[in-house]
């Protein structure tokens, strides 16, 4: 629950996602009781994690975004520091 609201910001950050739209799931988050905030983790570790996913290419990171509510696209060639600006 707390990726998915992740990577809405990180799509917000980009002008692929709606703005407001990572506020409107983490606002759903809490009110299942999931979470929605990311646990501390060291920023530089989580992104060698994201490294190894199926999605990333050697020209950057691969993250579905939403395009809306409901639609999502994969987007590949993320850079890192468009990452790290999410996870600060």
């Amino acid at each position: 629950a707390a990726g998915m609201v992740a990577e809405a910001r990180l799509g917000e950050q980009l002008g692929i996602t709606p703005a407001g739209t990572s506020n409107r799931i983490a606002d759903n988050m809490k009110k299942q009781g999931l979470p929605f905030s990311l646990p501390r983790v060291d920023p530089r570790s989580l992104i060698a994690a994201i490294k190894t996913d199926k999605k990333a290419t050697s020209n950057g990171l691969a993250f579905s975004l939403l395009t809306g509510l409901g639609t999502c696209k994969l987007y590949q060639g993320i850079a890192e520091e468009d990452v790290l600006g999410v996870l600060g």
